[in-house]
Protein backbone atom coordinates (compact mmCIF):
# COMPACT_ATOMS: atom_id res chain seq x y z
CA UNK A 1 0.00 0.00 0.00
CA UNK A 2 2.78 2.38 0.86
CA UNK A 3 4.32 2.08 -2.64
CA UNK A 4 1.08 3.08 -4.35
CA UNK A 5 0.73 6.05 -2.02
CA UNK A 6 4.34 7.11 -2.68
CA UNK A 7 3.79 6.82 -6.43
CA UNK A 8 0.72 9.03 -6.16
CA UNK A 9 2.67 11.61 -4.16
CA UNK A 10 5.52 11.53 -6.69
CA UNK A 11 3.08 12.00 -9.58
CA UNK A 12 1.40 14.89 -7.79
CA UNK A 13 4.74 16.54 -7.11
CA UNK A 14 6.05 16.37 -10.65
CA UNK A 15 3.00 16.20 -12.94
CA UNK A 16 2.75 19.94 -13.39
CA UNK A 17 6.47 20.53 -13.93
CA UNK A 18 7.94 19.91 -17.36
CA UNK A 19 11.74 20.19 -17.42
CA UNK A 20 13.28 22.27 -20.16
CA UNK A 21 14.89 20.01 -22.71
CA UNK A 22 18.01 21.01 -24.52
CA UNK A 23 18.16 18.70 -27.49
CA UNK A 24 20.83 19.00 -30.09
CA UNK A 25 19.80 18.18 -33.64
CA UNK A 26 23.34 18.51 -34.94
CA UNK A 27 24.80 15.23 -36.14
CA UNK A 28 28.57 15.02 -36.06
CA UNK A 29 30.21 12.42 -38.27
CA UNK A 30 33.78 11.82 -37.17
CA UNK A 31 36.66 11.57 -39.57
CA UNK A 32 39.17 8.76 -38.88
CA UNK A 33 41.87 11.25 -37.83
CA UNK A 34 39.55 12.91 -35.33
CA UNK A 35 38.44 9.80 -33.43
CA UNK A 36 39.98 10.83 -30.12
CA UNK A 37 38.57 14.34 -30.41
CA UNK A 38 35.15 12.87 -31.22
CA UNK A 39 35.32 10.54 -28.22
CA UNK A 40 36.38 13.40 -25.95
CA UNK A 41 33.48 15.54 -27.16
CA UNK A 42 31.00 12.72 -26.57
CA UNK A 43 32.30 12.02 -23.07
CA UNK A 44 32.28 15.73 -22.20
CA UNK A 45 28.71 16.09 -23.50
CA UNK A 46 27.62 13.09 -21.43
CA UNK A 47 29.28 14.56 -18.34
CA UNK A 48 27.62 17.94 -18.86
CA UNK A 49 24.17 16.39 -19.39
CA UNK A 50 24.77 14.14 -16.40
CA UNK A 51 25.60 17.15 -14.22
CA UNK A 52 22.36 18.85 -15.25
CA UNK A 53 20.40 15.68 -14.53
CA UNK A 54 22.26 15.26 -11.24
CA UNK A 55 21.17 18.66 -9.97
CA UNK A 56 17.56 17.93 -10.98
CA UNK A 57 17.68 14.52 -9.31
CA UNK A 58 19.01 16.06 -6.13
CA UNK A 59 16.02 18.41 -6.05
CA UNK A 60 13.65 15.49 -6.64
CA UNK A 61 15.32 13.43 -3.94
CA UNK A 62 15.20 16.30 -1.43
CA UNK A 63 11.59 17.18 -2.19
CA UNK A 64 10.31 13.63 -2.10
CA UNK A 65 12.59 12.15 0.52
CA UNK A 66 12.06 8.85 -1.27
CA UNK A 67 14.97 6.38 -0.88
CA UNK A 68 14.74 5.31 -4.53
CA UNK A 69 15.31 8.90 -5.65
CA UNK A 70 18.49 9.03 -3.58
CA UNK A 71 19.57 5.66 -5.00
CA UNK A 72 19.15 6.93 -8.56
CA UNK A 73 21.04 10.09 -7.60
CA UNK A 74 24.05 8.14 -6.27
CA UNK A 75 24.03 5.83 -9.29
CA UNK A 76 24.15 8.79 -11.65
CA UNK A 77 26.88 10.41 -9.58
CA UNK A 78 28.93 7.20 -9.86
CA UNK A 79 28.39 7.14 -13.63
CA UNK A 80 29.60 10.73 -13.93
CA UNK A 81 32.75 9.94 -11.95
CA UNK A 82 33.39 6.96 -14.24
CA UNK A 83 32.91 9.17 -17.31
CA UNK A 84 35.46 11.63 -15.92
CA UNK A 85 37.95 8.78 -15.47
CA UNK A 86 37.25 7.65 -19.04
CA UNK A 87 37.96 11.18 -20.26
CA UNK A 88 41.34 11.18 -18.52
CA UNK A 89 42.19 7.71 -19.89
CA UNK A 90 41.27 8.84 -23.40
CA UNK A 91 43.60 11.80 -23.12
CA UNK A 92 46.44 9.63 -21.81
CA UNK A 93 45.92 7.13 -24.64
CA UNK A 94 45.97 9.89 -27.24
CA UNK A 95 49.21 11.24 -25.76
CA UNK A 96 50.84 7.78 -25.88
CA UNK A 97 49.85 7.35 -29.50
CA UNK A 98 51.22 10.82 -30.34
CA UNK A 99 54.51 9.98 -28.62
CA UNK A 100 54.80 6.72 -30.52
CA UNK A 101 54.06 8.38 -33.83
CA UNK A 102 56.59 11.14 -33.08
CA UNK A 103 59.23 8.52 -32.32
CA UNK A 104 58.43 6.79 -35.59
CA UNK A 105 59.17 9.95 -37.59
CA UNK A 106 62.89 9.86 -36.74
CA UNK A 107 65.06 8.26 -39.40
CA UNK A 108 66.64 4.94 -38.55
CA UNK A 109 70.35 4.72 -39.21
CA UNK A 110 71.74 1.24 -39.49
CA UNK A 111 75.51 1.05 -39.42
CA UNK A 112 76.01 -2.49 -40.59
CA UNK A 113 79.43 -3.57 -41.76
CA UNK A 114 79.42 -6.69 -43.85
CA UNK A 115 82.88 -8.14 -44.45
CA UNK A 116 84.47 -11.44 -45.00
CA UNK A 117 87.19 -12.55 -42.63
CA UNK A 118 89.77 -11.89 -45.34
CA UNK A 119 88.51 -8.29 -45.76
CA UNK A 120 88.59 -7.80 -41.99
CA UNK A 121 92.18 -9.11 -41.81
CA UNK A 122 93.22 -6.65 -44.58
CA UNK A 123 91.62 -3.73 -42.72
CA UNK A 124 93.36 -4.69 -39.50
CA UNK A 125 96.72 -4.94 -41.30
CA UNK A 126 96.26 -1.50 -42.83
CA UNK A 127 95.52 0.17 -39.49
CA UNK A 128 98.32 -1.49 -37.50
CA UNK A 129 100.71 1.05 -35.98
Amino acid sequence: METANTDTVMEALFDNEKPERQESTEIVVPMPDDDFEYVKQNIRAAIEKGNVALSELLEIARDSGHPRAFEVFTTLMSAIVTANKDLIETKETAQLIDQRSDAGDKPTINNNLILTTADLAKLLEQHKP
